[in-house]
């Protein structure tokens, strides 16, 4: 078994409208790693990794 099958949960909903509020508030709220735009933690040595590999 893969480490992500065992560890990840995927979840879908939909929206008629606000989907970008609803996606702010989501990535403020939860700070995933990887979203860098609207994540109000994040790691500065991750947006100058992925600046560098540009």
């Amino acid at each position: 078994m893969y480490w992500v099958n065992a560890n990840l949960l995927v979840s879908w909903i939909t929206l008629d409208e606000g989907i970008h509020d609803v996606e702010v508030a989501l990535i403020a709220r939860h700070a995933p790693l990887f979203n860098l735009r609207d994540n109000p933690r994040v790691l500065a040595e991750l947006a100058a990794l992925r600046v560098a590999c540009r």
